[in-house]
């Protein structure tokens, strides 16, 4: 299940990366993957860089077949067949894309310190970086031009009477972070 949910993320990533790249403008998006606790992030990176090195082509696959004619996920495969992406081609693209050299941890005030230059210059062309594994560092102060994908690790939910609790708003604030700075324009002018 969430190895699945962050799999969809890195694939959107790559598609977005790619368009981009077509399209001659500079930004790599970055995938934000968010834990409830500090010993959860590092559990969860373990399994994920044991889960992403096995990546196989049948996981693809799996999301390739279960998507909406519909969606996002729908346009990104369309893309990829137009370009001759294989799901072996984007297994290979992944590991590398996604490698822990290019992922970085923010999930106590140590590592929120020690990292602050490269999460404050995520969107500079010398930074690499394209995934943070995170727990609640990064939820003030921090704006991230290129944070495009943030995936949820844990379930639960913190309202009371009917009223978002207080990491439900932090989540949406971190959200809004990353979603405020690339507003779309529909084609057919009503956006």
């Amino acid at each position: 299940g969430r190895f699945k949910r962050c799999l969809q993320a890195l694939l959107l990533s790559q598609y977005r990366q790619k368009v981009f790249n077509d399209n001659k403008i500079f930004a790599k998006p970055v995938v934000l993957l968010k834990s409830k606790t500090i010993k959860e992030s590092k559990k969860f990176k373990e399994f994920f860089y044991k889960s992403l090195h096995n990546l196989k082509e049948k996981d693809i696959q799996i999301i390739r077949q279960n998507t909406d004619s519909n969606s996002l996920i729908n346009n990104m495969f369309e893309y990829f067949d137009k370009h001759k992406l294989s799901n072996e081609n984007l297994c290979n693209e992944l590991k590398l894309a996604f490698s822990e050299e290019v992922s970085i941890d923010v999930n106590d005030e140590k590592e929120a310190v020690n990292n602050q230059l490269l999460v404050n210059s995520l969107e500079d062309v010398n930074n690499p970086y394209r995934i943070i594994f995170e727990v609640e560092k990064l939820d003030e102060g921090w704006d991230c031009l290129n944070l495009f994908d943030i995936v949820r690790l844990y379930e639960t939910r913190d309202s009371r009477d009917g009223k978002p609790g207080k990491s439900t708003v932090r989540e949406a604030q971190l959200i809004g972070r990353g979603a405020r700075y690339y507003p779309f324009v529909l084609s057919d002018g009503s956006g």
